[in-house]
């Protein structure tokens, strides 16, 4: 008797807890109401460790950063910037099936303004940085490189 009411048993219980991961999903994209840091932890977190707003200058995060970031999120300028970030070749037909720039936005308008907002709210106007500093008879020497990139590559 119980293996037959085993599989409807089954059936509804996975319903169930489908239907709550799907509600629970739908919640998370439909916070236009949180804040702007909460807003970054879920978004930016789901990808890499979540940035302090303090890490860079805020003239760094408005011309690089936060729109790199955005490429990744579907967010562009126009509608050919997309293109333009795609290599052509092998890694061409990759980069479209994982969606690696996303040709539709996956996060809210709002959502995006309000991480925007946020970083460049709290974001320094400059770094304070302080000056190296070597022990003597450190095992290294500091070198700094003559090739810089512009903009700054970023991980």
């Amino acid at each position: 008797m119980l293996s037959k009411l085993f599989p409807p048993i089954t059936a509804l219980s996975l319903a169930v807890v489908f239907s709550f991961f799907a509600s629970e999903a739908k919640t998370v994209h439909a916070s236009a109401t949180l804040p702007g840091e909460e807003l970054a932890r879920a978004y930016c977190g789901a990808c890499h460790h979540y940035p302090e707003p303090d890490l860079l200058d805020r003239k760094t995060w408005e011309r690089y950063v936060l729109p790199r970031m955005g490429h990744f999120m579907g967010i562009y300028t126009n509608a050919q910037q997309r293109d333009t970030l795609i290599e052509a070749g092998r890694a061409e037909a990759l980069i479209r099936a994982a969606q690696i720039f996303p040709a539709e936005p996956t996060i809210e308008a709002a959502d995006w303004q309000a991480i925007q907002a946020f970083y460049l709210a709290l974001a320094p106007e400059r770094l304070v940085v302080d000056s190296l500093v070597t022990e003597p008879g450190a095992p290294f020497k500091a070198r700094f490189p003559n090739l810089f990139f512009s903009p700054p590559s970023t991980t």
